[in-house]
Formats: structure tokens, sequence, C-alpha cells
């Protein structure tokens, strides 16, 4: 065992103190939590030698060898209580649970609400139902622009590391993707909360808004940032969560199915990753949205009053001006900060965009709804009130 207290027993990088019962970094004390929580089963040795060298920082280490070397180094599990600190480090833990600060981030939602069944989730959506109410019913702030605090309130959630502190994951647990969603509902509500107007309606008029608009707001943030990271046409890596990501065509979900089971839910979910890939990903690296941009084709699904029969004449003419207000200020933007006088090429980009999302959508509700009707997966979020605009029962 290592006897230089400076550095990480795994990979000789700097050490952040005693992790596990052993000196490490927080990348490793990171990586040793995931691999013992569920991961660790998936690892195999990258070159079948079981002696793979361990570097810091390295994106090639093999996780079986690195994994190996801290039991090596006498780490040991104590249970979820033991946590690695300060998330404001490239090196923290992706499962640990960020507090609730003034920057936007929100928390996750802990597992107590879900559990797995025979080829479902059960879901209890209540504690969400209570973080969105909670969000919803905040005092509007009064101002004048619509998009400056749209676009402050998108900054809060942008992720505070680079590509180069991203981990790869082969294996991703399926109840981490359900707290990543959770995360994304919730986000949602907090950014719309940013437009004064929509915060004023009165609260059915905003449920009814926001329960169409909260899957709009999740699959184009996220799509937006995995562009950011890894914006080369052909890449199908997607960042996942604050340091994590996956290759949409090889990362698999951890389930506790049988083999047959797991077979029948790839089969069936190869074609959602497909759709992403072409109707989510694939263009918006090619028309490279800035955040004002993204903030604008955001603000138009949010206020696509016309889908949304149960809001009242009074959201909707709210609605017309919010939109009026908001093409007034597109146009400052191209003219002035873009130096473009011609833009409705830009535009209809855009709108294109608004297209593709309309298409992947109506793609996933019948994926959905083949899913339960052939016994293959259900999942009870699309119970919940949230998910009555996806609804896909048969019942």
């Amino acid at each position: 065992m290592s006897e230089d207290l400076n550095l990480c027993v795994v990979c000789g990088g700097g050490a952040q103190g005693t992790h596990f019962n052993a000196i490490t970094c927080r990348a490793c004390a990171a990586f040793f939590r995931r691999s013992v929580e569920g991961l660790a089963e998936t690892f195999k040795c990258r070159r079948a030698t079981k002696d793979c060298i361990i570097k810091e920082k390295s994106k090639q280490n093999c996780k079986y060898c690195r994994f190996k070397r801290c039991q090596e180094e006498g780490m040991v599990y104590s249970g979820p209580k033991e946590s690695v600190a300060d998330r404001d480090s490239c090196e923290s833990d992706v499962d640990a649970s960020p507090s609730t600060s003034d920057s936007g981030t929100t928390p996750y939602l802990d597992c107590d609400n879900m559990a797995f069944g025979y080829n479902c989730l059960h879901y209890d959506s209540v504690p969400l139902m209570e973080q969105i109410k909670t969000v919803l019913s905040q005092k509007p702030n009064i101002g004048q622009e619509v998009f400056k605090p749209l676009i402050r309130k998108y900054k809060d959630f942008k992720y505070k590391h680079d590509a180069s502190c991203l981990e790869i994951h082969e294996y991703l647990d399926f109840r981490i993707w359900m707290r990543n969603l959770e995360r994304g509902v919730v986000k949602s509500a907090e950014w719309a909360m940013a437009n004064s107007e929509f915060a004023a309606l009165a609260m059915e008029d905003k449920w009814f808004l926001f329960k169409s608009f909260w899957w709009e707001f999740y699959a184009i943030e996220i799509t937006a940032r995995s562009v950011e990271v890894f914006g080369e046409p052909e890449d199908t890596r997607f960042v996942f969560a604050e340091n994590l990501a996956i290759d949409l065509f090889t990362c698999k979900f951890i389930l506790p199915f049988d083999e047959r089971s797991k077979e029948a839910f790839w089969n069936w979910y190869m074609p959602h990753t497909k759709k992403i890939q072409s109707l989510l990903i694939v263009p918006l690296k090619a028309v490279r949205l800035t955040e004002f941009e993204v903030n604008y084709l955001l603000l138009q699904q949010l206020w696509n009053y016309d889908r949304v029969d149960e809001i009242s004449e009074d959201a909707k003419m709210v609605g017309a001006t919010v939109l009026s207000k908001a093409s007034n200020e597109i146009h400052r933007y191209y003219v002035r900060d873009m130096r473009q006088d011609n833009y409705a090429a830009r535009l209809a980009k855009i709108m294109k965009l608004r297209s593709g999302l309309d298409e992947f959508f109506h793609f996933e509700k019948s994926l959905m709804k083949e899913g339960e009707l052939f016994g293959i997966f259900r999942n009870e979020f699309m119970d919940s009130p949230l998910a009555a605009d996806f609804c896909y029962s048969t019942q």
C-alpha cells in the first residue's frame, strides 16, 4: 500500500483525504462508490490481462482493473451515508445528491419512490408533484424584457464541467435515468417561472401549459447541452448528467430482468435511440443554435397554447402578447447583436426543429403504447398527472 499521504493509492494522482477507508482522489472514490452500487458486475478487463495501469484522469482506464486496485488497497463500502465531498470539483460523484442552491440546481429525489416489478417500474409521483407545485406557486418577478430572465435561468442549469471531466458509461442504472428525468421536470418548471407573464397566470392555466411543455424542455435542454460538448455530426455520445455521458447506441440500462426480457426490452428500445439521433441531435448540430435561440425555441413551445384546450381565454391573450414581445426581441437580437438584417431562413430552421419535436413525441407515444401492449416494459411514471398528455394506457 502506498505510504505517500498526498497521492491517491489507486491512480497516483493528488489525494483529497480518506474515502472508503483509503487515501484517494475524489474521482477514484466516486468510481468505487458507483461500482459497488451496481456497476462492478459488468466490468471486464480491456486487455484480458487483469493488470492494466491506472492513470490519473485518464479516460482509457480499465474499469475492471481500477476496481480491482480499489479492493487491493483496502477500500470498503460502508453504506449510502458515506459521500464524496465538494461537488464543485471535476471529480465529484455523479450519483450523489446535489443540494438546492441559488444557482438553480435542484436535488435529485431518492429512489424510495420507485421500485422494479415484473417488466415494469413502479413509480410514486407524489414527491415530484409536490416539488412542482412549490415551484409553480412562487410569486412572479415583474419585468419588461422576455428573454433576459429566461437566459439567466437557462445558464444556471449549465453543467459546471467540460468534456475532459466526463466519464462515458457503458451501463446505466435505469433509476439514474429516472432521477435525471425528475430533475429535468423541476428545471422546466423553474425555467417557465422565469417568464413573469407565465408566473402571473392562475395556477390552473399554469398547470395546463406546463404539463404540455415539460417533456419538450427536457428533450431540448439535455440535447442542446450534448451538442455543446459533442458537436461532431456523427458523434453519438450524449451528456446525460453533470459528470456522466453515454453512447446512445452502445450504453445499456441495468435492469433486474431475466435475459429474455432484457433482450426484448432492447429490441423494443433501440428505435428510440435512433429517433433521438435523427430527429433531435443531428438537426440541432446542423443548426447550431445560440443560447438566445434555444430560449426562443423553448418559449415558443411553452406558449403553444393552441394545443391546450383547457386554458382560459385570458391566458391565451397573455400568450399572444408574450409571443409578440418575443418576436420584437429576437428581431433586435439578430439585427443588433448578430448583424443579420435577413434572418428569415434562420427562423425557418428553428420552426423546422419544432416539427421534428412533434414527430419525435408522436413516435414516443406509440412506442410506449407498444411496450405496454406486448408486456415488454411499463413505466408507471406515465400514469402520473405529469404525463397526462403523454398517456399510453390501454385500459
